[in-house]
């Protein structure tokens, strides 16, 4: 079997060149989707694997690893500052580009993410007898709020043209889909999986600080406004109005709103109760989150998020999160969250009043963090078993039968 994979915009580079050297992958905060696409390649004898990235850092890297030859190559980013219907036409000159590399590999298999480029972009790039697997890692709309006219349209466009044209779906999660089925028809494989991390690297549990008054919450992810960071400053005015001093809050990561948000904590003078700590490296994060009681993931309703592995990051760190609805992954860890609706800080400030009056809540959440966590350890939800499913159905023939993993961590049919 020859596989073609257009990974995403991460560093394939330094990943694929650390495995081919002999090395764990360290930097990634999970086990990464390239590295889990090779293991699968691996695990069903497949011959070549051809991945095409758009991130920078070579022309083309070439090693052997587990039988499966492997070859990295760059690709042209024609989405880079484009929009609205600019950025959508981006996906057919993706495609045309890709059209002669692709013919000329002649995979058995391409996988390609979800948008973008469009699915129906997908049949220009497609080698003669190829067949597809699509892989949606995000929502295709907000799942709270639902799709604008524009991406309404493009969506039904994408269901119709491309309804039987693929062999099978991969999701993040049931919320993806339920949407995926919404848009291609009840028909379609699709086959779940889960972010999937390394229990001896990832897993990296710390004691509970002493409650003794004090909840601290740690945001880890990108500084951006549909992130719902500014919602942490208003849920400490809310907090600081009613009198509470206790509850404070850790921001760890960068974005395009941080400037934005430094102005704002500097502007309500809550230095002391939100921290900026910008980007961390492993060692200042683990630092961080070993200080704070549990973590926060105020997701906006207008984001189309399709799981969140910051909120199993926190989880595996033995802290629980306070988050919103509009986070598909709550629905995995429930003994180990607090949901609230979204885009409304009161209702973070009134959780975490509330927390802060229960340390034992906090402490029992802590202790179900363990259990909650194990499902994203185990192979069998990672995205390496879904393709692995998914491969060895195309390579005996067979349709691939859809494959479901329960909020519990169960698959069921594969």
């Amino acid at each position: 079997m020859r596989v073609a994979y257009l990974a995403g915009s991460g560093d394939v580079w330094t990943l694929y060149r650390t495995l081919a050297a002999g090395r764990r992958d360290e930097l990634t905060s999970h086990v990464g989707y390239s590295e889990l696409m090779l293991r699968a390649c691996i695990a069903v004898g497949a011959s070549d694997l051809l991945a095409l990235t758009t991130h920078e850092g070579g022309d083309r890297f070439a090693f052997e690893r587990g039988g499966t030859n492997v070859e990295l190559r760059h690709m042209k980013d024609h989405f880079r500052g484009k929009r609205s219907l600019a950025f959508h036409a981006a996906s057919l000159a993706m495609a045309a580009d890709l059209r002669g590399p692709l013919a000329e590999f002649a995979p058995d298999v391409l996988v390609v993410p979800d948008d973008p480029p469009r699915a129906v972009a997908v049949e220009v790039m497609r080698p003669r007898g190829c067949e597809v697997i699509r892989v949606h890692h995000c929502a295709l709309w907000p799942p709270l709020v639902g799709s604008g006219r524009l991406q309404q349209t493009l969506q039904s466009l994408d269901g119709r043209a491309m309804r039987s044209r693929f062999a099978a779906v991969l999701t993040s999660s049931s919320t993806v889909s339920r949407q995926i089925r919404e848009v291609y028809g009840p028909d379609v494989p699709i086959a779940e999986f889960l972010p999937h991390y390394d229990a001896q690297l990832h897993r990296v549990e710390q004691p509970l600080p002493p409650l003794d008054g004090d909840l601290r919450a740690i945001y880890i992810g990108r500084v951006e406004a549909d992130k719902g960071v500014f919602d942490l400053v208003e849920a400490a005015l809310l907090l600081r109005r009613r009198g509470i001093t206790g509850v404070s809050f850790d921001v760890c990561g960068v974005g395009g709103a941080l400037a934005e948000l430094d102005t704002a904590v500097k502007r309500n003078d809550l230095g002391s109760t939100v921290r900026l700590h910008g980007w961390c490296d492993r060692p200042r994060l683990a630092e961080v989150l070993g200080s704070a009681h549990m973590g926060i993931v105020p997701t906006r309703s207008e984001l189309n998020e399709g799981f969140n592995q910051a909120c199993i990051e926190m989880i595996l760190a033995g802290r629980p999160v306070l988050t919103s609805r509009a986070i598909p992954a709550a629905e995995y860890v429930r003994e180990a969250t607090v949901v609230v609706a979204p885009d409304d800080p009161r209702a973070y400030a009134d959780a975490l009043d509330a927390l802060c009056a229960e340390p034992d809540r906090v402490v029992a959440m802590h202790h179900a963090c363990r259990s909650a966590g194990e499902k994203f350890l185990v192979e069998d939800t990672s995205f390496s078993a879904a393709l692995q499913h998914c491969f060895r159905a195309i390579a005996s023939r067979r349709r691939i039968v859809s494959r479901e993993i329960t909020s519990d961590g169960l698959v069921h049919g594969g």
